[in-house]
């Protein structure tokens, strides 16, 4: 399938669509996921030194260029931060909710 087929079209699991078909749509999140697997261990010593260290704004940047070579970054395993996350986002899909029936619908 060469890349042209995809302009204007949107993929979907049942194929492609045109934009127009393609309605209101829910993200797909993994809540809990580990890509471990996928590490790739790098000989820098910059790259050793960043591998083992958490997420923060200093090293944001590093990381996304080099997203395979940071643990932290492959894997969302704390189910106490991921409730937490589920929660938020539940109460934000409710208000969410109730804003559309509001503007749409005339609720």
């Amino acid at each position: 399938m060469k890349q042209n087929d995809f302009v204007g079209k949107i993929q979907t699991v049942l194929g492609k669509i045109n934009p127009e078909k393609l309605g209101i749509t829910l993200p797909h999140e993994h809540i809990l996921m580990s890509y471990l697997q996928s590490f790739k261990r790098n000989s820098e010593a910059t790259s050793q030194e960043m591998a083992n260290q958490k997420i923060n704004l200093e090293n944001l940047n590093w990381i996304r260029h080099h997203f395979l070579e940071n643990l932290h970054n492959l894997q969302l395993g704390d189910e106490e931060v991921m409730a937490d996350e589920v929660m938020f986002f539940k109460k934000r899909w409710r208000l969410y909710c109730r804003t559309f029936m509001h503007l749409k619908l005339g609720a």
